[in-house]
């Protein structure tokens, strides 16, 4: 039982520094007009051309915006279960007298159960 703790805390742990690390790429931006391409067009044709563009370029950001909002709440969601996780486990642990460093939970997590019983 305690040793499932122990791995389940340095799995929450692992995790969760997993997480941090994580970054978020960007949806792809839409390509501005090739200038030698413009330097063909009447200028109207450019001035159309660099609107389409530009709200193209709106319509990007506000979907790369809802994007990322859906990332990061994801990530944050995914952070709380994490850190929940790893806080049952450490109380689990405090209750079977487990000190909190991870030197102490490996240490106990690789003690032979019989030998264990002698002490008790």
């Amino acid at each position: 039982m305690g040793q499932k703790l122990v791995q389940e805390h340095e799995r929450s742990d692992a995790a969760l520094t997993q997480l941090s690390q994580q970054r978020y790429i960007p949806l792809p931006r839409p390509a501005a007009p090739d200038p030698a391409v413009l330097a063909r067009f009447t200028r109207d044709d450019q001035e159309l051309e660099q609107e389409r563009y530009q709200q193209a370029l709106d319509r990007w950001r506000e979907a790369d915006g809802a994007e990322r909002r859906r990332w990061e709440a994801g990530q944050e969601a995914r952070r709380q279960e994490l850190t929940a996780r790893q806080s049952e486990a450490r109380q689990a642990l405090t209750k079977l007298d487990v000190a909190a460093t991870a030197a102490a939970r490996t240490a106990w997590s690789r003690c032979d159960r019989s030998q264990l019983s002698a002490f008790s």
